[in-house]
């Protein structure tokens, strides 16, 4: 079990599609972040669904928290920085 928290900055049309996963899976916890609890399998699940949808105006990143810190674990779309 992973304590996740997701990071979007996307535009646009992706705005929209990326909350819409997102709101499936995890609780939002502001306009652009999302915190939940869950699995491996789950993780998968997230990422492969966020994939199908990724266009120009999607971004989001996914970072793991351990000991205190927050590592990345994946980005999908264009780099936030």
């Amino acid at each position: 079990m992973f304590n996740v928290t997701f990071i979007s900055q996307s535009e646009k049309k992706g705005i929209k599609r990326v909350q819409a996963v997102l709101d499936r899976y995890a609780i939002r916890i502001s306009d652009n972040t999302w915190n939940t609890d869950i699995t491996q399998e789950g993780l998968k699940v997230v990422y492969e669904t966020l994939k199908k949808i990724t266009t120009k105006q999607v971004a989001v990143c996914c970072y793991k928290k351990t000991k205190g810190n927050m590592v990345l674990f994946w980005s999908l779309g264009k780099t936030i920085q």
